[in-house]
């Protein structure tokens, strides 16, 4: 019975040489140029790298401060949460993007509700 097998980097019919005819792959051991898939085990990630999605303080942060900002100091607390929101964008949270649009539109409604009640005072 002739065995048949696959070269590991470009994927055709490898005889019994040892080599792939195709791209002249060794047929046994480590791939030469490292093209193959990578082995199918879990990568664990590096102290201090950050996988994305898994945190959300920045953008609970970012939330907490657009609510203050509706009703203290909608300039200062409204940067404030889109700095934050910021942060969370580059760390990949989830809600990073959701929490810069609150952030942004806290800070403007604020303005513009303290503008009125100047106004009318």
């Amino acid at each position: 019975m002739v065995r048949v097998m696959s070269c590991t980097r470009c994927g055709s019919a490898v005889q019994n040489t040892g080599h792939c005819g195709v791209c002249g792959q060794q047929a046994y051991g480590p791939p030469q140029h490292g093209l193959a898939t990578p082995p199918p085990y879990m990568v664990v990630p590096q102290p201090g790298y950050v996988v994305a999605g898994t945190g959300r303080a920045f953008s609970v942060a970012a939330f907490v401060f657009s609510a203050v900002a509706l009703f203290i100091v909608p300039i200062l607390f409204g940067a404030v949460a889109a700095i934050l929101a910021g942060v969370a964008k580059k760390r990949g949270e989830q809600w990073a993007g959701v929490a810069l649009r609150v952030a942004v539109a806290a800070a403007g409604f604020g303005m513009v509700v303290g503008a009125i009640v100047r106004m009318s005072a």
